[in-house]
């Protein structure tokens, strides 16, 4: 898994070497639950925080219809469940509403490696509880999307921008035979600006 994984950020990062470029830096909540209607539980439900930093390039023209390809990582910890580190390239659209808004969706593909936090106990024959070892890191899958906005206040298209977005992601193989797929839902705010390679 580890050649697979250096091999598609190789791939990520080559198709940065000329053109726009754009760098976005998104903090998140994240939770698990079924996509879209458990999208309110992010505003009152447990906080798990997330960190997220993209690389985008554009690969079109058109100041209306913006599409481009991101390199991703990004990292989540989840209380008693799991830390994620994410690597994941992604395929951006942008749909420009005047000077100052862009309405935004983004699909993301790529890997997951999950860190165990969670303890388990066995039972022994003495009466006391041992802690029993577990594979403490996973390499999994993530599949992904975002739908979103962002503001440009100075009105440039070029200029710094702020960001909010609503996402899913799929986690897999979670457990396999009992939950092989892992959903989780985010809510994220993040800064969008322009950068030179």
């Amino acid at each position: 898994m580890k050649k697979h994984s250096i091999t598609l950020i190789l791939c990520v990062f080559a198709l940065f070497s000329y053109g726009q470029h754009r760098m976005e830096i998104r903090g998140s909540n994240n939770i698990t639950g079924l996509p879209f209607n458990s999208y309110p539980a992010l505003f009152y439900s447990n906080f798990h925080p997330g960190i997220d930093l993209g690389i985008q390039h554009r690969i079109n023209t058109g100041e209306i219809h913006q599409w481009a390809v991101s390199g991703n990582i990004g990292m989540f910890y989840h209380r008693f469940i799991q830390t994620g580190i994410k690597i994941y390239p992604s395929l951006d659209y942008a749909y420009t509403i005047g000077s100052k808004w862009k309405l935004k969706a983004s699909l993301d593909l790529g890997y997951l490696m999950a860190i165990n936090n969670v303890a388990v106990l066995e039972l022994q024959d003495d009466g006391n509880y041992q802690s029993r070892a577990l594979n403490k890191v996973r390499s999994q899958f993530m599949l992904g999307w975002r739908i979103g906005a962002s503001y440009c206040p100075s009105g440039d298209s070029h200029g710094m921008a702020f960001t909010l977005a609503f996402g899913s992601f799929l986690q897999g193989p979670y457990v396999s035979g009992y939950v092989p797929l892992l959903p989780y839902n985010t809510f994220s705010l993040g800064i969008d600006m322009p950068i030179n390679l």
